[in-house]
């Protein structure tokens, strides 16, 4: 999978200790802010495992979480990932269309058929779109 690069603001690494809930929702302090987490292998209805969710409990021995931080609608969101494999610029051309909810469609890349992630469709599946949109929309108050 692949997400378009004008959604990505950053790479990076969490301490799977660092992962806190508030409310329902899995969050990281980041940047001196609160960044909304979405697993993504929970997000995609076909990879929903039961035991995904424990994987963001925060647990000091856990491995370091691969989140991509994602801009949406003014707010910062994380997407978690199993692994991050490359950053690369090409233009993604619709080769096939979505198959399933959460992607844009499918293109080659490097030779690889990829799916291109649909953030929008993605947070509203786990019940962020709206909260982010009211955060904002705060903030600008």
């Amino acid at each position: 999978m692949a997400l378009p690069l004008d959604l990505l603001a950053r790479l990076e690494e969490l301490p799977a200790g660092n992962i806190e809930k508030a409310g329902t929702q899995w969050v990281a302090q980041y940047r001196g802010d609160i960044l909304p987490l979405v697993n993504l292998e929970f997000a995609l209805q076909e990879r929903r495992r039961e035991h995904q969710h424990a994987r963001l409990v925060a647990n000091e021995s856990a491995a370091p979480l691969q989140v991509l931080v994602c801009n949406h609608q003014g707010r910062a969101v994380g997407l978690v990932v199993e692994r991050i494999l490359d950053i690369v610029e090409d233009a993604a051309e619709l080769k096939y269309p979505a198959s399933r909810p959460g992607v844009l469609y499918s293109t080659v890349i490097d030779e690889r058929i990829t799916e291109l992630i649909d953030v929008p469709a993605l947070l509203n599946t786990a019940g962020l779109d709206a909260g982010l949109a009211q955060a904002a929309e705060a903030a600008r108050s």
